[in-house]
């Protein structure tokens, strides 16, 4: 396919721009020329690659999102700035695999156009345009207003000079498109002709199952629908009456093979070489998260998380090498004894870290590091995450297992149904009850086949005996004067990985929070000042002479009209759909 590529990559550079900060943009691309010919399928699968990449999970997920959401907290040693907007950056590489997505969305039904073979395209088409909506949800969430009906023009072949100044659409507007082009994908998918391009090779989700994409679509309107609901209630309950008809029964996630998730067989790590700062650098449990895993004893726990180090034997090697007793010392049950600071605690192999840091030196007893002669032995109490969950390789770079980009699971779909049907009386096949059994249910077998696939360290595979008890326990098990809340937690759990929609979640309920019962937060004080969880970026006006500087003003002065925005660099207002 012929490409007027300097002119595509001045419009990829603007649509960047556009994105109302003042951050450089100009690498993305940085070859265009070396895009001359390009087919579908390769287009189709490298948009897959930029659902999940290195400089998303460092900035997006790593350093900020796992910690204001307080599944995990900052090692020690870290200074007082790494829980709340640390980073200018937060939020760069998400853009940027946004826009990426869709100049290759657009390049694919240009390229099918131009071959005169649409129908033979039909499917990779829709498919695409399924999963650029899935980043483009994503996006909108710290970002608010985007352009997505005219960014990528020149993908399209279109020349003309306002190509290079794309208009924005307002969440409310993003939200409607999406859902119109969802129905819309759904349809065309289920009249796609005998004789289409085989794109099992190409699709990391579902190797080309078209029902799977269709059941996909339908449960992204569902996740549409969330955003609608504060503002525009009327129109998210009419969507989820769509999704959630008898009629539609058959259109939408049943089984965890459901699961959109895009799988990274071994290959991760070579897409993304950058992600050499591993998760095991930068974070360890949170006390609320592990308290509630352990009070439940959830069985997912050793796979979101590795046992630490204090075996009683470790814990005798560790005493032994220790002239003082009064000072980190472990007794053979477990409990320490901190004598210079009055702290006692007992100790077991699943515990988590204070998300507050002014607590840290009162709250935690001090245990050394590692043990004298065994540097890989660490002694710390809190729980390292497991590494082959985010990389599919472990902290050493060793491992043969592979790794997984969640974007929508039958389990979150099962959550999403149990709240609109207990909030709103939604009609569906299921009870909200059994929505969210299904839900908790089918989040376990979910997390045991991610834990197979990137064969996490100690990995025992669930029993069905453990699920079922899980799932019949006294706190799980469904509580109509706490179903609300319930449906919230077990989805708080699901989202381990999907971090965006776990905050996506928190900014809409309010959960968790530190009065929830289910999982209760830590209050975050540093230096004796309470934290705020962020939630959006920290936008700046674009300065005059800025390429598309009318669109980008005039898409952050209609923001800014809401009250709740705040000011435009003030990180804490909130976008349109958290009204």
């Amino acid at each position: 396919m012929k490409l007027y590529s300097k002119f595509i990559y001045a419009a990829l550079a603007v649509s960047l721009f556009a994105s109302g900060c003042t951050k450089n943009f100009a690498d993305l691309n940085t070859n265009p020329e070396s895009i001359s010919e390009v087919d579908p399928q390769t287009l189709f699968y490298s948009s897959q690659t930029k659902v999940m990449t290195s400089g998303y999970l460092w900035n997006d997920v790593y350093a900020s999102k796992l910690r204001w959401m307080q599944y995990t907290s900052n090692i020690w040693g870290y200074s007082t700035t790494n829980f709340s907007y640390f980073s200018s950056s937060i939020g760069d590489e998400l853009y940027r695999n946004y826009n990426d997505m869709g100049s290759y969305t657009k390049n694919i039904a240009y390229a099918a156009k131009l071959s005169n073979q649409e129908d033979k395209y039909a499917g990779i088409i829709q498919m695409s345009r399924i999963l650029l909506i899935a980043k483009g949800i994503q996006t909108a969430d710290i970002y608010g207003s985007l352009a997505y009906s005219d960014a990528w023009r020149a993908r399209e072949g279109d020349q003309n000079p306002d190509a290079l100044t794309p208009k924005f659409e307002s969440q409310e507007q993003l939200y409607t498109t999406w859902d119109s082009e969802l129905k819309t994908a759904i349809e065309k998918l289920k009249a796609i002709p005998a004789g289409g391009y085989d794109v099992a090779a190409y699709d990391r989700a579902f190797k080309g199952n078209i029902s799977a994409w269709i059941k996909s679509a339908n449960a992204l309107r569902l996740r549409v629908a969330l955003r609608l609901w504060n503002r525009i209630p009327s129109k998210a309950k009419e969507i989820a009456a769509e999704v959630l008809s008898a009629n539609n029964a058959n259109f939408v996630p049943s089984t965890i093979d459901d699961s959109f998730v895009l799988w990274f067989p071994n290959d991760y790590t070579v897409l993304n070489g950058g992600d050499w700062h591993s998760i095991y650098d930068m974070d360890c449990a949170s006390a609320p998260f592990m308290n509630y895993l352990k009070k439940y004893n959830d069985p997912r726990k050793g796979i979101f998380f590795l046992p630490n180090n204090l075996t009683p034997e470790n814990i005798k090697a560790y005493n032994a090498q220790s002239n003082d007793k009064k000072v980190g010392y472990i007794d053979a049950s477990g409990n320490v004894t901190d004598a210079s600071r009055n702290i006692s605690a007992t100790m077991t192999r699943w515990e988590g870290g204070t998300v507050s840091f002014d607590r840290r030196n009162y709250d935690e007893p001090y245990l050394a590091r590692t043990l004298a002669g065994s540097t890989s032995t660490n002694m710390r109490a809190m729980n390292y995450p497991q590494t082959k969950v985010w990389k599919g390789v472990g902290y050493d770079g060793k491992g043969s297992g592979g790794n997984f980009a969640p974007i929508l699971t039958y389990a979150d779909f099962c959550f999403m149904a149990a709240e609109f049907v207990l909030r709103e009386n939604v009609a569906s096949a299921h009870s909200a009850k059994d929505w969210y059994t299904n839900g908790v249910t089918a989040s376990l077998k979910q997390w045991d086949k991610f834990g197979d696939y990137s064969r996490v360290d100690n990995y025992v595979k669930l029993t069905d005996n453990q699920i079922t008890d899980f799932v019949n326990q006294s706190g799980v098990s469904w509580d109509p004067s706490k179903g609300l809340e319930q449906i919230y937690a077990q989805a708080f759990v699901e989202h381990f990985k999907n971090t965006n929609e776990a905050w996506a979640q928190w900014k809409r309920t309010g959960y968790p929070s530190q009065t929830s019962t289910i999982i209760t937060w830590d209050k975050v004080l540093i230096n004796k000042q309470e934290q705020r969880v962020p939630r959006k970026v920290k936008f700046g006006y674009p300065t005059v002479g800025t390429n598309n500087y009318e669109n980008q003003k005039i898409r952050l002065d209609e923001m800014a009209k809401y009250p709740e925005f705040l000011s435009v660099d003030n990180e804490f207002g909130k976008l349109w759909s958290e009204k």
